[in-house]
């Protein structure tokens, strides 16, 4: 697919449509898949979704601000543009960034590897109008992990700007950014 910048395929949109569709989907699944254990391995996700249930996920349940159906235990805080910004540039990568294989969830996503040919197959501007497609769909999310460049989801007991889920009785939970005030 590289070649003259000016002149794109039809098909290669096609291509890549496809890809995309799939590797959002994928994105989607492997997300809620790499939800956290608690810090004991005899110790269930923080997550309360089921194998069954996390494979049938779709944008539905990042639309829904109700953590408590998602989550056992989280800290969240309204993310600004800045830190959904920042959380999309690790999640859905520009051409410029790789993840490092030591980097904690990433290099177990079908999605990122998707993704890594989408970079790889596209022209510079075909790759622009694609992430700039799927940054439209991640807007409309409601609520995202706050995404590091060395983890899809990091643990913390308190961190400063976030609110322990559930009164704060001091227990670990992942970071979440949402868009607006939560409905428990």
């Amino acid at each position: 697919m590289e070649g003259d910048a000016d002149h794109e395929d039809p098909e290669d949109h096609m291509e890549i449509d496809a890809l995309l569709t799939q590797a959002w989907n994928q994105f989607l699944l492997d997300v809620t898949e790499t939800a956290p254990n608690q810090k004991s391995a005899l110790k269930p996700s923080y997550c309360r979704f089921s194998l069954e249930e996390c494979s049938k996920v779709d944008e539905s349940m990042y639309s829904n601000l109700c953590l408590s159906n998602y989550f056992t235990n989280c800290l969240w805080r309204i993310g600004d543009t800045e830190d959904w910004d920042l959380a999309f540039k690790w999640l859905f990568p520009p051409k410029d960034i790789l993840h490092l294989q030591s980097t904690q969830n990433y290099r177990s996503t079908k999605y990122l590897k998707l993704w890594n040919k989408i970079k790889e197959w596209s022209t510079e501007k075909l790759f622009k109008h694609s992430r700039l497609e799927i940054k439209k769909r991640f807007k409309k999310l409601k609520w995202i992990p706050a995404a590091k460049s060395d983890r899809i989801w990091k643990c913390v007991r308190k961190s400063t700007g976030y609110t322990p889920f559930g009164g704060g009785d001091g227990r670990p939970g992942p970071l979440v950014l949402v868009c607006e005030w939560l409905a428990w």
